[in-house]
């Protein structure tokens, strides 16, 4: 039998759980968990804001979660396309049209994350807030094709379309910061325990 010293053993350390590394089955879990969290929230929580975008505080900083703690390029695709089968299944969303909404800002991000990856960490984490307001700012981009091409009718144009687009610029930003922020606190944590 061991006796105590009083440490942290490292199974029950946050190192236990690593903030970044490959697709395994429970990194997987945790992406479909975080894009169905993603839905749940945005059904659930209830801000007062009244601003076209908002749930983008929210959406986009779990995308930007699943970005960050899995190496697989298209991570946060896996994570809007649970956001999408999520969604869908509960009857949620402006119908055929929703599921393209919710997986367009995971494939921007992706792709954007492909063209960053030969910066250094801090660049990446510093350029990956711009990334997210733009992968945001496909909702509303896609909303404008669609109510041009097709006559669709959106409720956040009612002030015309630049308002969204900056709203959904905004919000996308603020939450991939707090996400950049929260996770890179992690990641430091987890390396000092290593």
């Amino acid at each position: 039998m061991q006796p105590a010293t009083g440490g942290l053993s490292r199974a029950r350390s946050r190192s236990a759980i690593e903030a970044v590394g490959p697709l395994t089955a429970g990194r997987l879990a945790f992406l479909v968990f975080l894009g169905i969290l993603s839905v749940v929230m945005h059904e659930t929580v209830r801000l007062p804001l009244q601003l076209p975008g908002h749930h983008g505080l929210e959406a986009m900083a779990l995308l930007v979660i699943a970005r960050l703690s899995c190496t697989h390029p298209f991570s946060a695709s896996i994570t809007a396309l649970s956001s999408a089968a999520a969604s869908t299944a509960i009857g949620a969303g402006h119908g055929w049209v929703s599921p393209f909404l919710i997986v367009l800002p995971g494939l921007v991000m992706d792709v954007g994350m492909l063209a960053l990856k030969r910066l250094s960490l801090t660049a990446v984490l510093v350029a990956l807030p711009f990334v997210a307001a733009v992968a945001h700012a496909t909702k509303p981009l896609l909303r404008l094709g669609l109510w041009q091409g097709w006559g669709m009718h959106f409720g956040s144009f009612r002030h015309g379309a630049a308002w969204p687009i900056y709203t959904h610029l905004a919000f996308g930003f603020i939450g991939a910061l707090i996400a950049v922020v929260m996770w890179y606190g992690w990641y430091r944590a987890t390396r000092r325990e290593a």
